[in-house]
């Protein structure tokens, strides 16, 4: 079942597009919290717009990617996002992802991917030290795999043995944090979906099968921002037939609001009476932006391997 993803993505699209400008970092933090990388959400958006731009739904989503990348353009300029770079600090690893990604995209980034090789080959800040977590280690190395660069990092095949998917714990104890760490350790090493699980199919089995019942938990749970990844995930993983996927969708069409953004578990609706003006928009985008672009890439990738059969 595709119509209900097509619905979803569709107008997600034109609501992440209506709200671009919260994005910019100077916008979000005059009334959202400041995050420990300030182009966080922006780096989120244009992960999604990678995505976007190589799948099924690349001319329908054209205006928002094209705007979208004109964003990060103008917040990578800024002197403090170099300064940020250049402190080569645990938030490294984010400030190279959207310097690269934008680099891939034909974006003149050139000084900073300078800036960015740089800091990989003199290891300045420890920053491919091999005692750092394991997450860490293949969020790097996948991130300047995207951006072409040369690192003394093991690969990311060689990585997912020391990965939480791979430690074969039961998902009855996970928390939310670790089944976020779950699907980063996929969407990297699938690349979002562009190349199969590089395992042998009997791991691969596993963990589709840890997948769709970590699915099914949090779609109990009505929490959709997890359910989101999860789903997109058990695409990669070719679960896309599975009747809890398009379960998952019917639940994600029937909470999507009127003006086609998807909440997280974070939004309230009884606020949003309580609220006007700028803050009332603020607490909308802070409460579904994430929700809705996971939405959309997983919308995304189903499409692509619905046109694929």
């Amino acid at each position: 079942m595709t119509a209900p993803a097509e619905s979803v993505l569709r107008s997600g699209v034109g609501w992440l597009h209506h709200n671009l400008e919260w994005f910019d970092p100077q916008r979000w933090e005059r009334f959202l919290p400041r995050r420990r990388f300030p182009a966080s959400p922006l780096l989120e958006l244009v992960v999604l717009l990678r995505c976007l731009r190589r799948g099924p739904f690349a001319e329908l989503a054209g205006a928002l990617v094209e705007a979208g990348l004109d964003l990060a353009e103008r917040v990578t300029r800024r002197a403090e996002f170099r300064e940020g770079l250049h402190r080569a600090d645990l938030t490294f690893p984010y400030y190279a992802y959207l310097v690269c990604v934008l680099a891939e995209a034909g974006r003149d980034t050139r000084s900073l991917r300078d800036s960015v090789r740089s800091i990989v080959e003199t290891n300045i800040g420890d920053v491919t030290c091999a005692d750092r977590p394991a997450p860490t280690l293949m969020e790097l190395r996948y991130v300047l795999d995207v951006g072409s660069i040369a690192c003394p990092l093991p690969t990311l095949g060689e990585l997912y043995p020391s990965s939480i998917v791979a430690a074969r714990d039961t998902p009855l104890f996970f928390g939310d944090d670790d089944a976020y760490a779950v699907t980063h350790v996929l969407f990297y090493l699938t690349d979002f979906g562009v190349r199969p699980l590089p395992v042998d199919p009997a791991e691969r089995e596993r963990v589709r099968e840890l997948v769709l019942i970590m699915l099914a938990g949090y779609l109990a749970r009505g929490n959709l921002d997890l359910a989101g990844e999860l789903m997109l995930c058990a695409e990669t993983l070719g679960a896309h037939q599975h009747d809890l996927l398009d379960h998952g969708w019917r639940l994600m069409a029937g909470a999507r609001r009127a003006d086609g953004a998807v909440p997280s578990p974070l939004h309230d609706p009884a606020i949003v009476p309580a609220v006007q003006g700028e803050k009332r928009a603020a607490y909308l985008f802070g409460t579904c932006f994430h929700t809705t672009m996971v939405a959309a890439m997983a919308a995304s990738e189903r499409r692509r391997r619905a046109l694929a059969e």
